[in-house]
């Protein structure tokens, strides 16, 4: 149920045609291991934070109500290139639905975003902003 919810995440990020080839599922290395200066996106997590159906009498399964996060990770080679990702990345995802066969998905919606960082690591150093969001997916009755 997990890669159904995260290729469906995926999609609306990369729906929008600034984003389109840039989500990947990690960080871009070159294969010396150091980090690749280019601007783009990481999308992780997705799997259930937790599941719940909100009975005491029914135990946690598989289909249970579930609550996904997922952190994004805008890279780019300046703050402002940090920022218009995360502007096109929040517009392509907060109050948009997924459809999973079987499941009411609410809104994805904003949980948490850090201000623009530098990672001084690398030489010239990259921008980041990190981005959270949180997508609740309750099985259908």
């Amino acid at each position: 149920m997990s890669q159904k919810h995260f290729s469906a995440v995926r999609a609306l990020i990369e729906a929008d045609q600034h984003l389109n080839g840039l989500v990947n599922d990690t960080v871009k290395v070159t294969d010396g291991g150091k980090y690749v200066q280019e601007t783009y996106v990481v999308l992780a997590g997705g799997v259930p934070e937790a599941l719940d159906d909100n009975r005491l009498a029914k135990g946690q399964d598989v289909d249970s109500d579930a609550e996904y996060v997922y952190d994004v990770r805008c890279v780019a080679v300046d703050a402002g290139g940090a920022r218009g990702l995360a502007d096109s990345v929040i517009a392509s995802l907060v109050g948009k639905r997924i459809i999973i066969e079987g499941r009411k998905c609410d809104p994805i919606r904003l949980s948490h975003a850090e201000p623009v960082d530098f990672d001084k690591s690398v030489r010239p150093p990259l921008a980041v902003i990190d981005l959270e969001f949180v997508l609740y997916s309750r099985r259908r009755s």
